[in-house]
C-alpha cells in the first residue's frame, strides 16, 4: 500500500532563452556559477522572461549575445536584490552601460549599438555577504534593430560615346555585404 497522504509538489516550467527573451533571431549563451533560464513566474509580457541563476555570495550569472552594429537595442529588465551591493548590469563589450539594484520593477532600456561585432551582456552579481528580496534579475522583450546602410556617392554628369562604359564611385557603410545595381528609367 502506498498510504493515504501525499506530498505537495511544485511543477516548474522552463522556456528556452530565445523564446523567453522574445528574440529567436539571436544566439544566446549563459555562463557564470549558475546559468540564466527562461521562466514564466515573472515576466514583463505575461508569458516568459529570462531569469538569472540562483547564485551564492561572490558569484555571478551572465547572459549574453552578439550582434552586428550599428543598430538600436531595447529591452525590459527588473531586479530584486540587496540595494547597492547585488547588481544587475548591462554591458556592451567591456563597457558598463547601466546597473540596477534593490527592488526595481520593470523598466525599459534602449541603447545605440556601435558599428561592428558587439557582445551584449546582462550580468547579475552578488557581493560577499547578505541577501535580500528574490536575489535575482530578469530580462524580457529584447529587440535589436540594425540600422539600414548609408550610401555615400556623388554622381557627376558624364558624356561618353555610344557603347562606351560609364564609371561612378560609390561606397556604403553599415551592415553588409552590399550589392549595387544601377537603373535608368526602370531598366
Amino acid at each position: 500500500a502506498f498510504g493515504s497522504g501525499s506530498a505537495t509538489a511544485k511543477l516548474t516550467v522552463t522556456y528556452p532563452l530565445p523564446e523567453a527573451l522574445n528574440t529567436t533571431n539571436l544566439t544566446w549563451t549563459t555562463s557564470g556559477a549558475v546559468p540564466w533560464f527562461g521562466e514564466d513566474d515573472t515576466s514583463y509580457d505575461g508569458v516568459a522572461a529570462g531569469r538569472s541563476g540562483g547564485i551564492a555570495n561572490n558569484q555571478e550569472s551572465i547572459l549574453q549575445t552578439t550582434v552586428l552594429g550599428p543598430g538600436r537595442l531595447s529591452f525590459w529588465w527588473k531586479v530584486s536584490s540587496e540595494q547597492d551591493f547585488d547588481l544587475l548590469e548591462f554591458r556592451i563589450g567591456d563597457a558598463s552601460q547601466a546597473t540596477i539594484s534593490g527592488e526595481v520593477d520593470w523598466q525599459q532600456q534602449s541603447f545605440a549599438i556601435p558599428a561592428g561585432t558587439q557582445t551584449l551582456q546582462w550580468r547579475y552579481a552578488k557581493d560577499a555577504s547578505f541577501s535580500e528580496g528574490q536575489d535575482a534579475g530578469w530580462v524580457d522583450q529584447v529587440k535589436y534593430i540594425p540600422e539600414p546602410p548609408v550610401l555615400d556617392y556623388q554622381l557627376e554628369n558624364q558624356t561618353v560615346n555610344d557603347g562606351a562604359r560609364v564609371y561612378w564611385n560609390i561606397s556604403a557603410s553599415g551592415r553588409g555585404p552590399f550589392n549595387y545595381q544601377w537603373r535608368k528609367d526602370g531598366s
